[in-house]
């Protein structure tokens, strides 16, 4: 048995990567200031207060037993949240999945609609896509998971 305040993982500070493109993840966690040594259990993302960038909840197993991080860096870049409801599937949409389609970029956007990602965490079900610099959508692409396909055009950015 533990003794009262000892970590389960040998207080091991919270991590932050960031994915630079290439094969590798670069470890930016001292330098954002997200080391925290909380010994953290789990971690949901949601744009909390609706400004286009997403925010995180952290749950710990010692103090504070839940932290939000504001994301207010101030970055002017463009995205697009969307929250699909289901009429012909769960009405969660739990299982969908959505690709945005943006002319000026190769790069694919996918998320998928998923419940239960985390531990002791759940994040939005709202799909939040980063459109960078990019100031116009070429349409959205829902695969259900009962296998009906939807596209949709002429989507505004930087709205819900």
């Amino acid at each position: 048995m533990l003794e009262e305040g000892r970590s389960f993982s040998g207080r091991e500070h919270h991590c932050c990567f960031l994915n630079t493109g290439e094969t590798r993840f670069a470890d930016v966690s001292a330098v954002t200031g997200l080391d925290y040594p909380d010994d953290g259990r789990g971690l949901a993302v949601v744009d909390w207060d609706q400004d286009g960038d997403l925010d995180c909840w952290i749950t710990n197993r010692t103090a504070p037993s839940i932290r939000f991080l504001n994301n207010d860096l101030g970055a002017k870049n463009h995205f697009l949240a969307v929250r699909l409801t289901g009429h012909t599937c769960n009405k969660d949409a739990i299982g969908a999945r959505v690709e945005l389609v943006v002319s000026d970029s190769s790069r694919r956007r996918i998320s998928t609609v998923r419940a239960g990602e985390g531990y002791l965490s759940q994040s939005s079900k709202w799909l939040h896509f980063g459109l960078g610099e990019a100031d116009s959508i070429d349409r959205l692409v829902i695969d259900w998971p009962d296998g009906t396909v939807e596209e949709f055009e002429d989507l505004a950015i930087d709205g819900r």
